[in-house]
């Protein structure tokens, strides 16, 4: 017996017809799973997990996605799919205060491999304050890149969703081949001990990530399970192949110091593991062009389905506005976006760049993300409501609603936000940057400087205005409202002289 509708409400709109829809579930899966998977599972994952912890930092994280990972994107899919608006409609509908939730000589000194990455590669500053001119090949790779998003997106999720069968299913294929070729390596045993021995625990980690276009009576709830969680083993599983091929570089070279070359082996991460880490190590693996290439064209496909989602994200709730599809068709759309996209990211192709990427990297995707989940918890359970969100979520899946989603909505995950928000904000020190300087004294070691005082300001700029949203947007509705009611009393004084 199918579960009745709930009752009418003026803030949920009826399934419009037009709007474009995934082509099957696998579909949409592959492009949830793409637009979550993507460099950090990859590059960051694995430096943090050894870095604070080994396996003993497994705890902390999976605390934090049972009870605030998992429940939030839970949260999102489900309000999404309920009110069957882009993100800006959303928070609009359910609250229009909450409007502004998502608008928000050194060869000799150094290794090969580092001096070509730094040198010739990044042609890189030994100072973020010198940005020197835009470097004309990496300017070439990022139009490249802007032109194969933009025609992987060029329809929305009618063409966005053909595509990420290849930029999904590819990266799991190589990091197979990976895994299977990785553990047959001598010292692949080591490597993998740096990963799992436990030691300290400080770290978390917390993913999530927003996605419409499915029918209302859609399981939602198993589909945040399934999303997440192949997010969360994603990141093991492409740990497990990168410390083997480390632990076997480590062992090929330095086998009468293991344990403190593993170690500084692991200590790099973000572009410097992918770049240079990981390259030293596939350089001596048989067959290594072969290898690099397919280690290469997997970062590939995890950037563009990663982008495939940041695009969408941005396209929907834009075509959703009657201004703008008035005058501009999705193809249009679409391309404005990759192109100021493209115009924002020629700020990396300087020889600053790669400090620049550290800066938007630290400051723009942890905390605002944090503030944000935050206010969505907030906006849906307290002002949306909770027994209205559990019945919608009731009626699209055809379960009541468990007490685990319902205490990990009310209370656990707002308290361990809160608490992380705290935490943060306590052990913050000053910002600083590790520069790439042959002027160093102790150089190959990198070395590490404040940053001035412009660049605090632009530090804190990322950080806070995507928060700022949230009470921008709330106090520009109160404005709208509190002048729309003085023109009905300019215009109607004789309702107010009765009242």
């Amino acid at each position: 017996m199918e579960s009745e509708t709930p009752a009418d409400d003026s803030r949920v709109i009826a399934d419009d017809v037009n709007r474009p829809k995934w082509d099957n579930k696998i579909q949409y899966l592959l492009s949830c799973i793409g637009f979550a998977v993507g460099f950090g599972n990859v590059w960051r994952f694995p430096y943090l997990c050894q870095t604070y912890g080994g396996g003993a930092f497994l705890i902390p994280y999976v605390i934090a996605l049972v009870f605030e990972g998992i429940p939030i994107f839970h949260l999102e899919l489900a309000i999404g799919q309920r009110l069957r608006k882009g993100s800006t409609g959303v928070w609009t509908q359910i609250s229009p205060y909450l409007g502004g939730l998502e608008l928000i000589e050194e060869c000799h000194k150094s290794t090969a491999t580092n001096f070509f990455w730094y040198r010739h590669t990044l042609n890189i500053s030994a100072d973020i304050t010198q940005s020197g001119p835009l470097l004309w090949w990496m300017v070439l790779c990022l139009t490249i890149c802007w032109i194969v998003v933009y025609i992987c997106t060029i329809r929305g999720i009618e063409s966005t969703g053909k595509a990420i069968y290849v930029t999904t299913t590819f990266p799991y294929l190589i990091l197979t081949v990976f895994l299977i070729y990785g553990l047959t390596l001598p010292g692949a045993v080591d490597g993998l001990a740096y990963l799992f021995t436990p030691d300290a625990i400080c770290w978390f980690k917390q993913t999530q990530v927003g996605i419409l276009g499915n029918p209302r009576a859609n399981d939602c709830e198993k589909d945040a399970i399934i999303i997440a969680a192949v997010n969360s083993l994603t990141s093991m599983y492409a740990s497990i192949p990168i410390f083997s091929i480390l632990g076997f570089k480590a062992t090929m070279g330095y086998w009468d110091c293991l344990d403190r070359i593993v170690y500084s082996l692991l200590s790099a991460s973000g572009a410097g593991l992918a770049f240079i880490v990981f390259t030293e190590a596939v350089v001596k693996m048989p067959g290594s062009q072969a290898w690099s290439v397919l280690f290469f064209i997997m970062l590939f496909n995890l950037g563009l389905s990663s982008m495939f989602g940041l695009v969408q994200g941005v396209l929907t709730p834009l075509i959703e506005f009657p201004t703008v599809t008035k005058y501009l068709t999705k193809e249009a759309v679409c391309g404005i976006i990759c192109l100021l996209s493209f115009l924002l990211g020629l700020c990396f192709t300087l020889r600053s760049g790669s400090y620049w990427l550290e800066v938007f990297d630290g400051y723009v995707g942890s905390m605002p993300l944090l503030v944000i989940a935050f206010f969505e918890v907030i906006g849906v359970i307290f002002i949306y409501g909770m027994k209205r969100f559990c019945d919608d979520v009731k009626w699209m899946t055809g379960r009541p609603v468990r007490f685990y989603w319902k205490a990990s909505w009310q209370i656990i995950s707002p308290v361990l936000m809160a608490a992380i928000f705290l935490a943060y904000i306590s052990i913050q020190r000053a910002p600083s940057y590790s520069a790439w300087n042959p002027d160093y004294e102790h150089f190959p070691v990198k070395e590490q400087k404040a940053y001035p005082g412009w660049i605090v300001f632009i530090c804190a700029l990322l950080a806070i205005t995507p928060c700022a949203i949230i009470p921008m947007g709330a106090i520009n509705h109160l404005r709208k409202t509190m002048w729309a009611k003085k023109e009905k009393q300019a215009l109607h004084p004789s309702d107010n002289t009765n009242t």
